[in-house]
């Protein structure tokens, strides 16, 4: 005879319950939330925009591009990160003066540049442009100019690019809450510049008891190094009023301190650190908290 007892099964059955009827789920652990939850939504809808303008420049080298011109040659900046008109030649291969035209040619210019250095975006390069040495980047027409079909282009052009630049602030913004979000209260991160110096590592982070754990790849803290560094590239900032530089770093080295939440602001008694870092009453343009991080 079976001396099972179906009311002590996990789960029960249809018509009971089971040993574990009145138990109730524990709450979502803490830790389980996205501390790259801003950013992630910021640099989305960045790399959105991102991927429309380069629609609506693409379109403005198919429609927009100045009535006359059948080839144009780019070449890389001095600096080396865009590129820009260098010769324009009608469809005979005379050479076309640009100056005469240069509010124009000068539109042109601002909008190639959009597209950044050619390494940056090889696709569009590859699609709008020839080149057989990488350094110098010709178009040529395939459809006339369209001045209706021309002014509308620019006009979502110019609403991108502006939408793109407070977007690129959103960005900053959600990483700097990002880095604050992987550290404990009270401790302080370090950066420094990448080696092609266009955006921040992190070097170190000083605990709030002044213990200082390298950001080492062996290194078998609690720190998450890793999701650190994904964060800190999104910062490209240093000016930041959040960062603070290093003395005597020559602009090569910042710190981010994480107050802890509920610390009160040094100027309005009522103003408080949120969870994300900021000032309940000033939000993120609070100047004493940002003081107050720094100290």
């Amino acid at each position: 005879m079976s001396t099972f007892d179906e009311t002590l099964h996990p789960r029960g059955q249809a018509g009971n319950p089971g040993q574990f009827k009145a138990k109730e789920n524990d709450a979502p652990a803490a830790d389980l939330e996205n501390p790259r939850a801003d950013l992630d939504a910021a640099n989305q809808a960045y790399w959105d925009n991102g991927d429309r303008l380069i629609e609506e420049v693409s379109d403005y080298f198919l429609h927009g591009m100045p009535h006359g011109a059948h080839r144009v040659e780019f070449e890389e900046s001095d600096q080396g990160d865009y590129v820009y008109v260098a010769r324009a030649f009608t469809e005979d291969g005379a050479p076309i003066d640009t100056e005469e035209d240069f509010d124009r040619w000068a539109d042109v210019d601002e909008i190639v540049q959009l597209l950044g250095h050619p390494d940056d975006n090889r696709t569009t390069f590859r699609d709008l442009f020839e080149s057989e040495d990488g350094r110098v980047f010709t178009w040529t027409r395939t459809e006339p100019t369209d001045d209706a079909t021309e002014e509308a282009i620019r006009g979502r052009i110019d609403r991108l690019a502006e939408e793109r630049r407070g977007l690129k602030v959103d960005s900053q913004t959600g990483a700097i809450t990002a880095v604050r979000n992987l550290i404990p209260d009270g401790a302080t991160v370090t950066f420094g510049w990448s080696d092609q110096g266009d955006f921040l590592c992190v070097e170190k982070v000083t605990l709030a008891d002044g213990t200082e754990i390298e950001n080492d790849w062996d290194s078998d803290s609690d720190i998450a190094f890793d999701d650190l560094d994904m964060a800190a590239s999104d910062i490209r900032d240093a000016g930041d009023e959040q960062l603070t530089e290093v003395p005597g770093s020559r602009g090569n080295r910042y710190t981010l301190t994480k107050v802890a939440t509920g610390t009160a602001c040094p100027t309005d008694a009522a103003g408080r650190v949120d969870a994300d870092g900021f000032c309940t009453s000033h939000g993120n343009d609070c100047a004493d908290f940002a003081l107050a991080q720094r100290n």
